[in-house]
C-alpha cells in the first residue's frame, strides 16, 4: 500500500506540471481492476486500498485535489479496452492505477500509453514490457 502511494506520488509529482493553472485543477486518477465476479476480492482490496491511501494523503496529491474514477474490468480483456477508454476519453483521467491481472494489462497497455497517460500496475508486470518494449508511461 504504501508502496502504491508512493509510486502515484511520484508519478504526479514528475507529470504534472507546476504551473498556477495546474495547480488549481484536479488530478484524476483511473482505477481498473476486477470488482465483480470470483477475483472479484483482489480488485476490491486493490480499489478500497488506493482510495485509502488517498484519503490519508488528505485527499490530494502534489498540493492538487484528487479524484478518483473506479472501473470494473469485468476480468475480460475485451471489456476492458472498453472501460479503459472510457476512463481515458470520457472522463479524461491523469493516471490509470490496475489493473490486478496479467491478461487485462496486455490488453489496456497500448491505449494507456499510447495516449501519454501514465498506467501503474499495483500487480500485474510481464516481462514483456521489459527491456525493448519499456514505456516511460508504464510503472510496476
Amino acid at each position: 500500500m504504501k508502496q502504491l502511494t508512493r509510486l502515484a506520488g511520484l508519478a504526479a509529482l514528475l507529470g504534472i506540471a507546476a504551473s498556477p493553472a495546474a495547480a488549481q485543477e484536479k488530478i484524476k486518477i483511473g482505477v481498473l481492476v476486477t470488482t465483480s465476479g470470483p477475483a472479484a476480492a483482489l480488485g476490491q482490496q486493490v480499489r478500497d486500498g488506493f482510495a485509502l491511501a488517498v484519503k490519508d494523503l488528505g485527499g490530494k496529491m502534489a498540493g492538487r485535489d484528487v479524484e478518483i474514477v473506479n472501473a470494473d474490468d469485468e476480468l475480460k480483456p475485451d471489456a476492458a479496452v472498453v472501460k479503459v477508454r472510457g476512463l481515458l476519453e470520457r472522463d479524461k483521467v491523469d493516471f490509470v492505477v490496475g489493473p490486478s491481472f496479467s491478461n487485462i494489462l496486455l490488453a489496456i497497455h497500448r491505449p494507456v500509453t499510447d495516449s501519454k497517460t501514465f498506467l501503474i500496475s499495483p500487480n500485474a508486470g510481464p516481462s514483456s514490457f521489459a527491456g525493448k518494449e519499456c514505456n516511460p508511461f508504464f510503472y510496476v
